[in-house]
């Protein structure tokens, strides 16, 4: 009966500790900081050395027709949908730290 009691208590502290290593680990993977790959955007949010400034009004111009379906942004870059009047997707892509458009992706019917 004593050997019972004395696997109980040690089968109780292992599950104590084990719950304790749980807890630790959650602790610490919820208190880091998200990490970036560096190979997913090359751009820097901020340009690097100095302060971040404005770059006025950037005039898009669309076709007559054309309209915007969409427009989402991605890191330090702003996409534009649009839709022409023969039904081609065009997708615009522009740089959010100079507002200089970088290109576009023309997806035919």
């Amino acid at each position: 009966m004593k050997i019972v009691k004395a696997l109980v208590i040690l089968m109780g502290v292992l599950i104590v500790l084990g719950m304790g290593l749980l807890v630790y680990g959650f602790v610490m993977r919820v208190g880091k900081a998200p990490t970036t790959d560096p190979a997913q955007d090359s751009a820097p949010l901020v340009p690097l050395g100095g302060s971040v400034t404005g770059f006025g009004d950037v005039a898009v111009s669309l076709d007559d027709g054309e309209i915007l379906l969409d427009m989402q942004t991605e890191a330090s870059r702003l996409l534009l949908r649009t839709k022409t009047a023969d039904g081609t997707d065009i997708i615009r892509v522009f740089d959010l730290s100079t507002g200089k458009a970088l290109g576009r992706f023309v997806v035919g019917k």
